[in-house]
């Protein structure tokens, strides 16, 4: 297998980000990914066995770095504001989204193929990604309890990652704006939940 860490390798899973939210996974075959990558089919298959690890390729990139910075997040819990971690939480998924919006239309209609070990493997990190989202509510609304942290987890995740589907980066709306108006709306829902659970 070749080296995964070289500029040949990110084309290839950029490229192949691209075509699988553009035409999905079953309209997406391996002969158009090497096209436009620029590498021959050999080529490619020097670096995965079949698409289906491509596909796990382009969610596991797309997730592992945020991931590891939700974690550092949580690893400095102390010191801080109620919602200080929540306000980094938030520009972290926000950069996931608005950095990468192919990578998160592939995880909204593409990550179901996945099957075997590899959707084992990506569902781990989309739990400890949930996870630690969750701890980072926990920090934030201690009060609230794990039912409607996870629900509010559901609400914020939810919204933000529907962003792609609707937001376009030629039109109207800057995606500074779209930053903006996503944390203070998910700010907002976190402090009204605080202050319902103080007044019962």
């Amino acid at each position: 297998m070749a080296n995964r860490n070289g500029e040949t390798w990110k084309l290839i899973v950029d490229q192949a980000r691209e075509l699988f939210a553009a035409n999905g996974y079953n309209g997406t075959g391996v002969a158009s990914i090497a096209r436009a990558a620029g590498v021959t089919n050999a080529g490619l298959y020097h670096y995965v066995d079949n698409k289906e690890e491509l596909l796990f390729a382009v969610l596991d990139e797309a997730v592992g770095d945020h991931l590891i910075a939700l974690e550092h997040i949580v690893e400095l819990d102390h010191d801080r504001e109620p919602l200080e971690a929540l306000d980094q939480a938030l520009d972290v998924h926000l950069d996931f989204v608005l950095g990468k919006p192919a990578a998160i239309r592939v995880f909204l209609s593409e990550r179901r193929f996945l099957t075997g070990s590899l959707a084992d493997k990506y569902a781990a990190s989309i739990k400890r990604y949930d996870a630690l989202f969750e701890r980072v509510l926990e920090q934030s609304l201690p009060e609230v309890s794990r039912r409607e942290r996870k629900l509010l987890r559901f609400s914020i995740l939810g919204m933000i990652n529907w962003v792609p589907e609707w937001y376009d980066d030629t039109g109207p709306i800057s995606g500074t704006a779209v930053r903006k108006f996503m944390k203070e709306a998910s700010l907002a829902l976190v402090r009204h939940m605080a202050t319902s659970a103080t007044e019962e």
